[in-house]
């Protein structure tokens, strides 16, 4: 089973840095981006030893981009649903 993580509309170069760090930490094989707000570029410098991981991430249009392939998904949002 491959693990991706999905982040959409991602805000701040400091988080996208360590949300690739976890990721790397945790093993999670794929990250994609749908429409970041933020330069991938600059979240870099943020990303440390995840720096090549956060370069490899999949930057798509839309989450059902993002979702190709996916059998299983699990959401969370911050927006108060």
């Amino acid at each position: 089973m491959i693990i991706r993580v999905i982040l959409v509309g991602s805000e701040g170069t400091y988080n996208l840095g360590v949300i690739a760090r976890t990721c790397v930490n945790f093993g999670v094989e794929e990250l994609y981006l749908v429409k970041p707000r933020v330069e991938v570029k600059e979240a870099l410098n943020y990303a440390a030893r995840a720096a090549d991981y956060l370069a490899r991430a999949v930057v798509v249009d839309d989450l059902e981009g993002a979702l190709q392939g996916v059998d299983l998904s699990i959401s969370t949002s911050d927006e108060g649903f």
